[in-house]
């Protein structure tokens, strides 16, 4: 509970984000592992999906998109 409710501003507006890089950037940084755990390796890849704001059709489609690839237990990208 809240000791008082949240102020709302439905006219409020996120500003869309600006391009920060131009080219792609690679980072490698090692993670912990101790000397009980096998030889595993880690990876993580993020990409940008648009770089201008998504109109009404797109949006709802990528939210589909995105509970079918990974939103359940039987998501194919879940399970690989």
């Amino acid at each position: 509970k809240f000791a008082r409710p949240p102020k709302r501003n439905p006219a409020s507006k996120i500003q869309w984000q600006k391009k920060v890089f131009t080219e792609p950037k690679v980072l490698k940084k090692p993670y912990p592992s101790g000397a009980d755990q096998p030889d595993t390796h880690m990876i993580q890849v993020n990409w940008l999906m648009n770089d201008k704001p998504l109109n009404s059709v797109e949006e709802p489609a990528m939210g589909i998109l995105d509970h079918l690839l990974m939103g359940t237990t039987s998501s194919i990208l879940r399970k690989t």
